[in-house]
């Protein structure tokens, strides 16, 4: 695919200043730091000389305000007072612990701090040795490395993007919320009062709420006309903010049985009711030949495009709070038209009663085009449905069979037709993975799925699970919430560490049957900065979801608790194991 980057040099976008990667050596340790959204992922490599007697990694984190904190670990060494959790632990056993005392025994780790600060982050890591005789476990500590870097604001000045949590059934959210609804109980309503949930929707909802409802109260302090292409639709606070703007609203709202029927007793049901009388008519319902699948915002300034929040998260309580989710902020004109052209054909299609697949047949939906500039990535739109899913995928498929080191994804289903899902459930081994998905087989513990994936790619992907039934402590049971998908993502990242990344996201499934039947939008972003980021997202939910998915097999008679050898070393080292490709790619010094 290109050229691999030399991640001891600090690389930097000249127009935007965005540090993506900042490595740091010293006394056979090689730190990387890959930064994205509101989010960092440290990677370790020592010379295997050094890894005699070795722990784990302590991670000492100093905030920009001066404060300096250990990052903490769940589980520690079995010792007297401590056997290892299992599922009799009771609760008030439970316990955190510096990782200066219960080294994180990985060759990386993701931190998320709780809160992000403008100014300078410091990460301090720290190999830490297990001592000798009887006191094994008082450890001693070896030569430290330090990364420094921003985390705020680290995106282009035109080209936002963001994630939610998609932490709902999380150890997180059991602990921060108690597993708390995140509506009230009983029938759907469009128009609950939200405040009892707000603090739950905004840590849920993490960068993607904020860029929602910044971009709606942007486009109202500007006395901005909107245009929205809707898909799935109950948030309370988004359809009353829709509501404000009157006139200067006009919709598309897929009508698909999903979403009506003839009782009209379907939340969009009710959407379209309320919205129809604020705007004084000026909305549409209909599909394309299956679904009016993208969820879409433009911002108009007198009668002029100039902003579009577009991506995979829908407009609903499930949507922003329950799934993993990403979408995008451009504020572009030239880009913002194009959106605004494809919406205009759709709503004059439907308008009459049409399925809007006449779309298929104008220019806008036959090709991909390109976009650069000042502020922004370079990057690719392409808009469906098509007469030919090749014209979209065929690009996807290039790049994913180029692949030169790395293909990250997360993929809500994998079932569909197309080439690139074939590509995905069959990557070549020579190419590491990591991916996620709504489920995989049909065996109990694959989370109900439909298809297979080969024996060799299976410990690289995992099905959404979540902790319910015979939870070994100091897991608590998690909160499910409810019937349909929770991961909804639909990206693929290939070869984010090279010279020559790609990331392909947006509203579609990436399915050969949607690209042809479906209203959708995908784009190609070609941008290290960009790629590493959604790298990170990728590597967070599949550590989240595999953690949770190996958590199944635990039993009392093998509780959780950190190695009290260095054997857990030696897979790392290991050419044959999964671990040892991750360490290579994500912790060691590049040479290329």
């Amino acid at each position: 695919m290109g050229k691999k980057l030399n991640l001891n040099t600090i690389k930097k976008n000249k127009e935007t200043s965005i540090t993506s990667i900042v490595s740091a050596e010293k006394n056979g340790l090689t730190v990387n730091a890959y930064i994205g959204i509101e989010m960092v992922m440290l990677a370790f490599n020592l010379e295997k000389n050094l890894t005699k007697g070795l722990a784990g990694f302590a991670i000492k984190c100093h905030l920009p305000s001066g404060q300096a904190h250990y990052l903490k670990n769940r589980i520690t060494f079995a010792e007297s007072n401590f056997k290892g959790y299992n599922s009799n632990t009771k609760p008030e056993e439970r316990q955190w612990f510096d990782s200066s005392i219960a080294p994180f025994q990985y060759f990386r780790w993701l931190h998320v701090p709780s809160k992000v600060l403008s100014g300078t982050y410091t990460y301090e890591i720290i190999p830490m040795y297990f001592g000798s005789g009887t006191n094994k476990t008082k450890l001693t500590s070896g030569p430290s490395v330090r990364v420094s870097f921003e985390l705020f604001n680290n995106h282009p000045a035109k080209f936002d993007y963001g994630f939610t949590r998609g932490y709902l059934s999380s150890q997180a959210y059991a602990n921060k919320f108690n597993n708390k609804d995140i509506r009230p109980k009983g029938t759907k309503t469009i128009d609950y009062d939200t405040k009892p949930f707000e603090a739950q929707y905004e840590w849920l909802g993490g960068k993607v709420h904020k860029m929602l409802f910044d971009f709606l109260k942007d486009c109202a302090s500007d006395s901005a006309e909107i245009k929205a292409l809707i898909y799935d639709c109950d948030h309370p606070d988004f359809i009353e903010r829709l509501k404000s703007f009157g006139k200067n609203l006009s919709v598309v709202l897929d009508d698909a049985p999903l979403h009506h029927t003839a009782g009209n007793d379907k939340p969009e049901d009710k959407v379209f009711k309320t919205l129809k009388t604020s705007t004084g008519g000026k909305v549409v319902r209909g599909h394309f030949s299956r679904f009016q699948h993208n969820k879409i915002l433009i911002k108009l300034i007198k009668g002029k495009p100039v902003k579009v929040f577009c991506g995979s998260a829908n407009f609903s309580i499930r949507g922003l709070y329950v799934q993993a989710n990403n979408c995008m902020v451009i504020s572009d004109s030239e880009v913002a038209s194009k959106y605004n052209d494809y919406f205009d054909l759709a709503y004059g299609f439907m308008k009459d009663g049409g399925t809007g697949m006449e779309i298929n047949k104008d220019a806008i939906t036959q090709e991909w085009a390109d976009y650069k500039g000042e502020g922004l990535p370079v990057f690719s739109l392409c808009l469906s449905p098509h007469k030919t899913s090749d014209i979209s995928l065929k690009k996807v498929t290039a790049e994913l069979k180029g692949a030169d080191n790395s293909v990250l994804f997360s993929v809500m289903e994998m079932s569909g037709s197309g080439t690139p899902l074939q590509i995905l459930k069959k990557i070549p081994k020579n190419i590491f993975h990591y991916g996620v998905t709504q489920s995989i087989g049909k065996a109990a513990d694959d989370e109900a799925g439909d298809y297979k994936i080969d024996k060799y790619n299976k410990e690289d992907t995992v099905p959404f699970s979540y902790l319910k039934d015979k939870v070994p402590y100091p897991f608590r049971a998690e909160f499910s919430g409810g019937m349909g998908q929770v991961v909804h993502d639909k990206f693929i990242v290939i070869d984010f560490n090279s010279s020559a990344p790609v990331v392909f996201t947006g509203s579609s499934n990436l399915s050969s049957g949607g690209e042809e039947s479906n209203g959708d939008n995908l784009l190609a972003i070609y941008d290290k900065n960009i790629a590493v980021a959604y790298a990170i997202e990728a590597v967070r939910l599949f550590d989240h979801y595999s953690f949770r998915y190996a958590m199944k097999k635990a039993t009392k008679s093998n509780p959780l608790c950190l190695d009290n050898t260095d054997g857990w070393v030696k897979k790392y080292y290991d050419k044959n194991n999964r671990k040892c490709k991750d360490r290579i790619l994500f912790g060691m010094k590049n040479t290329d």
